[in-house]
């Protein structure tokens, strides 16, 4: 299915080290963007403190979700680092995406708001 989709986010895929793009049915701010990013970089760190039990523990939290209704990753075939200048011109328009199968995790579930999409060239 042919979508007309705003360009949300890069990022290199943790396994392969290949760049992907995500591109959303709702246009999403820079600004909001980048503090989901600073989120997942704490919790990946394992830097989010709590209190348990009258102790203080490090916790991995959980992943803050962007209301971006229908979510589209494009994996690419290779590393590409772009310009924060490329990132901005690639958020003022859509893009036409072909949208493909929800993403499986690891766990075997599947993705309730991210596709495997491609590019409509």
């Amino acid at each position: 299915m042919k979508m007309k989709m705003f360009f949300m986010e890069t990022y290199k895929s943790p396994k392969s080290g290949k760049t992907n793009l995500v591109f959303s049915e709702e246009k999403v701010s820079p600004e909001v963007v980048e503090s989901v990013q600073q989120h997942n970089e704490t919790v990946r760190s394992g830097n989010v403190m709590a209190k348990f039990a009258g102790k203080a523990v490090q916790t991995y939290g959980e992943f803050k979700q962007v209301d971006s209704g229908i979510q589209v990753i494009v994996p690419l075939n290779g590393v590409y680092n772009f310009e924060p200048s490329e990132i901005d011109k690639m958020r003022e328009k859509k893009h036409s995406i072909i949208k493909g199968q929800p993403v499986t995790y690891s766990s075997g579930r599947e993705s309730t708001f991210r596709f495997l999409g491609k590019l409509d060239s």
